[in-house]
C-alpha cells in the first residue's frame, strides 16, 4: 500500500545513553527483533547518539548494548521537534 509509504517520515533521533560506562561499546537499534540501525561504536563518556529513523505515527525501538537489551524508546514521527 503506497499510502503507508507516503506517510513515512525520516527524522534524526537523539538517543540518551548510559553515563556510567567507561568502556567502548556497540549500540544497536532494533524494531520487532529486526536490526534497523547498524551497530555504532560508542566511546566512553558519550551520553547522546543520533540515529536516522524512518517511520510513521509512534514507533517503538529497542536499544541493545553489546547485544544485551538496554531499553525501549518511543519515536513520534508526527511531532515537529
Amino acid at each position: 500500500s503506497s499510502a503507508v509509504v507516503n506517510k513515512s517520515k525520516t527524522k534524526s533521533v537523539s538517543l540518551s545513553l548510559p553515563s556510567d560506562r567507561n568502556d567502548q561499546y556497540l549500540l544497536g537499534v532494533y524494531q520487532n527483533n529486526m536490526q534497523v540501525v547498524e551497530d555504532a561504536v560508542i566511546t566512553p563518556g558519550t551520553t547522546r547518539h543520533s540515529v536516522t529513523l524512518t517511520g510513521y505515527g509512534v514507533q517503538s525501538y529497542d536499544l541493545y548494548i553489546n547485544s544485551q537489551f538496554y531499553k525501549t524508546v518511543k519515536v513520534d514521527f508526527e511531532a515537529n521537534d
